[in-house]
Formats: C-alpha cells, structure tokens, sequence
C-alpha cells in the first residue's frame, strides 16, 4: 500500500497502520532519522504524511536491496521567491500534530530540529 495520507505517523488514524503486525512502514524502519515527506514552509516544519506499507515478505524484499529514495531537490534552491527569502539552515521534525479532530497525544515523540541542507536543483524557486 502506497499513499498519501496527509496524516502524520501517530494520529490516531495512521498510528493503527504504521503500528500493526501485518504491515511494514518501509520509510519509518528503513529511514527512520531522515523519513519526512511534507514541508509546511509557512510553519518552517516537516513531517511524514505519505507512507509505503508493505507485507513482512514484500519488506524483508524491499530491505535487501535499496532503501527507497524520498525526492526532495524540487524544493527552493537557497531561496524561495524573489523576496530572497532563505531557506532555513534547520526545521522541525514533527510526529504528531492535533488539529480540530485530533487530539493531543501522550504518546508522540517531542519534535526534534533536523537539518535542512541538502542538495536541490538549482533552477526552482517556489512562488
């Protein structure tokens, strides 16, 4: 199962998922320190809201041979617009966020502060 599912990996609706015993968060084992797949740049955080869940027999194949790469050149190079607005050299990592649905959870992980530099293409810009 792959997809986007716009929900972080301990909300209440993905958590059963991610958590069950037959199915495998292949970017969660496999790039659990670097799995985020979102950028909410006006809150300046990233999170994981899109998921491979795979069988044991299809993640135990899967983990033999390549760690899946998540794309992520198509964000602004060094900066966002013509503002000249700079990409931050650090973001915030989050596991969990409660929303007018979801409430608070005891259980998520604190956000911690990943680093931010990588390489992108140098021809976008994001308006």
């Amino acid at each position: 199962m792959i997809g986007d599912f716009n929900d972080t990996p301990y909300s209440p609706y993905v958590k059963p998922l991610v958590n069950s015993n037959l199915l495998f968060d292949v970017l969660g084992e496999l790039r659990p320190n670097d799995r985020w797949t979102y950028y909410w740049r006006s809150a300046s955080k990233v999170s994981q809201i899109d998921y491979i869940l795979a069988s044991k027999s299809l993640y135990d194949r899967i983990k033999t041979h390549q760690v899946p790469h998540i794309e992520r050149k198509r964000l602004g190079y060094k900066k966002l617009n013509s503002n000249d607005e700079i990409l931050p050299k650090t973001t915030k990592y989050i596991s969990y966020e409660s929303d007018l649905v979801t409430s608070p959870s005891n259980t998520a992980p604190a956000d911690e502060r990943i680093d931010f530099r990588f390489d992108r293409y140098q021809e976008v810009l994001e308006d």
